[in-house]
């Protein structure tokens, strides 16, 4: 496949088969390997040490938001903060 991979953060409980054929779809339309990372509100709110350094990662590279934006992440990691769970990552500069 010509050009990067594409990392694909879905958080929620997706139906697997659509997933799968929508991700299918579109590495053939673009020529790119799609990774998804699929998350539960749980895993967001605590993310593993590992799960820290992706979503860390990921913030510090240029996004594609498909559904919300980087203010929607920032207000649902705060709300997740108030109640008890860490911040999962900074943003970056």
């Amino acid at each position: 496949m010509l050009g990067s991979d594409i990392d694909l953060l879905v958080v929620g409980s997706p139906a697997w088969n659509e997933l799968s054929r929508a991700i299918e779809e579109q590495q053939a339309s673009l020529g790119r390997e799609i990774n998804p990372v699929v998350w539960t509100m749980d895993e967001l709110e605590t993310p593993t040490p590992k799960q820290q350094r992706f979503l860390s990662g990921l913030m510090r590279k240029p996004r594609i938001w498909l559904v919300g934006d980087d203010d929607e992440l920032e207000r649902l990691r705060s709300t997740l903060g108030r109640k008890g769970g860490p911040q999962a990552a900074s943003s970056g500069p």
